[in-house]
């Protein structure tokens, strides 16, 4: 295969990947990449932070109505933990695991 193919095809993975619900670490390992490498690839596609962007998952809390209110724990996939203070709004949340993604 040519060097151009190559480019090509790896840039088609990436593209892919953008709209995969599979994390780069998953989605790499399946098309034989590295994470590093898809990382890479996803870069010179030249829009590596349109689609990186996920919804947050939808939460049903059971039991008591009222609370007394306490710190969330978030674990990422890649196993780092996020503590939310109470009164911590969606927003600051967002920036927090939006400065953590790269490594997610």
């Amino acid at each position: 295969m040519t060097q151009g193919k190559r480019r090509q095809q790896l840039l088609a993975v990436a593209r892919r990947w953008q709209t995969s619900t599979d994390t780069q670490e998953t989605f790499a390992r399946r098309h034989g990449l590295s994470r590093s490498a898809l990382q890479y690839w996803i870069r010179q596609t030249g829009v590596a932070g349109v689609a990186e962007p996920r919804d947050f998952a939808p939460v049903h809390v059971t039991g008591p109505s009222v609370v007394e209110a306490q710190a969330v724990e978030i674990v990422l996939v890649s196993g780092e933990r996020v503590v939310v203070p109470p009164g911590a709004s969606s927003a600051q949340v967002r920036v927090v695991l939006t400065a953590l993604r790269p490594s997610c």
